[in-house]
């Protein structure tokens, strides 16, 4: 029983995180974040630099990146 259950829930993340990573493509291309590279799934961070459109995971690597530039 035990061993179903654990199944039946591997079996739902795996589809709900392929699931996730189809939503995150936009127009074919996966959105990646310019600090740290990681795939942008929900809630993009977006900051325009030098008159560019930059995509963040988080405020936190938006915050980073811009301090660097």
């Amino acid at each position: 029983m035990i061993k179903t259950i654990s199944a039946i829930i591997l079996f739902g993340l795996i589809i709900y995180t392929q699931v996730r990573k189809m939503l995150a493509k936009r127009g074919g291309e996966e959105m990646r974040c310019a600090s740290c590279g990681r795939l942008v799934v929900e809630r993009p961070v977006k900051k325009e630099m030098d008159g560019k459109e930059l995509v963040f995971c988080c405020e936190h690597c938006a915050a980073a990146y811009t301090k660097k530039e």
